[in-house]
């Protein structure tokens, strides 16, 4: 590994201080501070195709780290793409903790798993994978997080997604859609299938097609809701709060019983169900 030094000199008044900076051309990458604050990196790209003949579905487990998932269709394999990475306080130990780094694929039949194997303690380092995975447009997928956001964009199959902390976008997926998160807020747009989220802090909005016999269950305890949904929406509607309002736009409902901390009606023939409830934060409900 070719380093080169460059000693820059303070003026004379800072006479006896002095800064190093050092500049690589590999996959490492130094990041020199305070004593407090030093840090070293070593990284390392992921870069792999598999054919799928045969296979309708992905699932992937991660730590640390952005899961970005994109549906393809007439895609004859998966592509994944993304990044390992360690930062600790030295140069020799980011470099072996790598080696400990690992994505691991697996191959369950029908269905592909990925999964991050990293040591159970961190004793102070930072490990993170990023992947970025492209699939045929047709299959199912599950994303385990902890850490990070999850994205998935033009899907034609069911969706599950765990996260403890960190955002969920959904976009273009139909089928059923079902989100567990604990902090952070759920982002799902153009879903044309049954939703059910569960979220504790943060926000949700949903942005679905709503057919004959759909349901829709919206919760979270620390957070707002905004559901949008077709002005010939039928379904049987309830929304609650606890510390909060419910407002409506663009949507009557028939029936109506409400209450300053619950609604319930029906919209059109009531052949689907709504549920949204929140503890704490607003609820709208909007037609468009």
């Amino acid at each position: 590994m070719k380093i080169t030094m460059i000693l820059k000199r303070l003026p004379l008044a800072l006479a006896g201080l002095s800064m190093l900076i050092f500049q690589t051309a590999c996959d490492v990458n130094n990041t020199i501070g305070t004593d407090d604050n030093k840090r070293f990196t070593a990284s390392d790209p992921i870069n792999l195709r598999v054919a799928v003949a045969g296979h309708t579905g992905l699932e992937v487990d991660n730590v640390n780290g952005p899961v970005e998932v994109y549906g393809i269709s007439g895609l004859d394999e998966i592509e994944i793409t993304g990044e390992r990475t360690v930062r600790s306080t030295s140069q020799r130990d980011a470099d072996e903790q790598l080696e400990r780094l690992q994505m691991n694929l697996r191959d369950m039949g029908s269905t592909f798993v990925i999964e991050t194997e990293q040591p159970s303690s961190s004793d102070g380092r930072e490990y993170e994978v990023k992947y970025e995975i492209r699939i045929p447009s047709d299959w199912d997928v599950t994303v385990e997080l902890t850490n990070g956001i999850v994205t998935i964009d033009s899907v034609v199959g069911d969706v599950h997604v765990d996260v403890t902390n960190g955002n969920i976008n959904l976009t273009d997926v139909i089928g059923t859609v079902n989100v567990d998160l604990t902090n952070g807020n759920a982002d799902l747009r153009g879903i044309d299938g049954d939703v059910e989220v569960e979220l504790t802090n943060g926000i949700i909005f949903t942005q679905m097609e709503f057919a004959i016999d759909r349901s829709c269950k919206l919760a979270t305890v620390n957070g707002g809701i905004e559901l949008q949904i077709p002005k010939t929406t039928s379904a049987d509607f309830t929304a609650s709060v606890a510390n909060g309002e419910i407002s409506l736009r663009g949507l009557t409902l028939q029936d109506l019983v409400s209450s300053p901390r619950s609604m319930r009606g029906t919209l059109g023939n009531g052949e689907g169900r709504i549920e949204l409830k929140t503890t704490n934060g607003g609820i709208l409900a909007v037609g468009y």
